[in-house]
């Protein structure tokens, strides 16, 4: 669950747990930031997890942030990534260089 904090991303994390999770399933909750602002984004995000089944894991990375949601994803052995989207998407998004642009092309 790849979060930024926004509101769109909170709410990824609100439809996680209306799924039917058991304790043998993980959520590992991403934020691709430096500094504080990843650790901020990561705490808002475990909190909208609270009362779900699944083992939590949050991790903050720095980086290109598609490429770093992608590669996570890929080490983490995942099987669906979660995230929100927030201002621009689509072809403006892309031309303004939205992180999150790049993963809806893949």
């Amino acid at each position: 669950y790849a979060t930024d904090g926004s509101e769109g991303s909170l709410a990824a994390g609100r439809l996680l747990t209306r799924l039917p999770l058991t304790e043998d399933d993980r959520i590992l909750v991403l934020s691709v930031s430096s500094g504080e602002e990843g650790a901020i984004a990561v705490e808002a995000s475990r909190a909208e997890l609270e009362g779900t089944p699944a083992l939590v894991q949050a991790h903050v990375k720095d980086g290109p942030a598609a490429e770093t949601i992608l590669l996570t994803a890929a080490e983490e052995k995942a099987d669906f990534i979660a995230l929100g989207a927030m201002g621009h998407t689509g072809l403006a998004g892309y031309l303004l260089d939205d992180p999150k642009a790049p993963l809806a092309t893949i």
